[in-house]
């Protein structure tokens, strides 16, 4: 499993997630000059892929977020970064 390399040295298990979920994110996997890339889900462009993010590849996966669909504030909490709300305002990353 690739998941369980990118994994190896960190304290993030993937025993809370079903097999079909982790297969899927592995066929997303990209490899470039020794280092793992993956398109990310909420934020649809390339990222490289650390056992952080891979985690949060796979709840993004599990609990179904959808930009297009669900509030903004759920939606910022899957990133790190502060992002706009509609009336133009930085929400915090908690």
């Amino acid at each position: 499993m690739l998941l369980s390399g990118i994994l190896k040295d960190s304290n993030y298990k993937l025993s809370q997630f079903r097999e079909d979920k982790i297969q899927e994110l592995e066929s997303r996997i990209v490899e470039r000059d020794n280092k793992y890339f993956v398109n990310c889900l909420i934020r649809r462009k390339e990222i490289r892929l650390t056992p952080e993010e891979a985690i949060r590849q796979l709840y993004v996966k599990r609990i179904g977020l959808c930009p297009k669909r669900d509030d903004y504030p759920i939606f910022f909490a899957t990133m790190q970064e502060p992002s706009k709300d509609n009336s133009g305002e930085y929400q915090k990353v908690k």
